[in-house]
């Protein structure tokens, strides 16, 4: 989360395209840890978020409806995207 004060200058979006390289390197094989994706979920009316997430590469793949219990605001959907590592490393699963 940032202070107010520094939404919608771009910050959250670097950090998350600096951040999922990182991510795809931490799950490449090592200790036998892959993964083939990742994926954000967020709630359907936090659209800065969803923005932050298209802007870095992600692409909403599907809404579950009514799957989260929100303690303020009771039961929400869920938006899920999507990243695959071959967005990233441009590289398929090494066999």
């Amino acid at each position: 989360m940032f202070n107010s004060s520094y939404w919608g200058k771009g910050y959250a979006t670097e950090a998350l395209r600096a951040f999922i390289p990182l991510f795809f390197e931490h799950f490449s094989g090592k200790e036998g840890q892959y993964l083939d994706y990742t994926e954000a979920l967020t709630d359907p009316e936090l659209v800065s978020s969803q923005n932050v997430l298209v802007k870095a590469g992600f692409k909403l793949c599907e809404r579950r409806e009514k799957d989260f219990e929100n303690p303020i605001l009771g039961i929400r959907d869920t938006l899920v995207y999507k990243m695959e590592r071959s967005a990233v490393t441009g590289t398929p699963r090494p066999m």
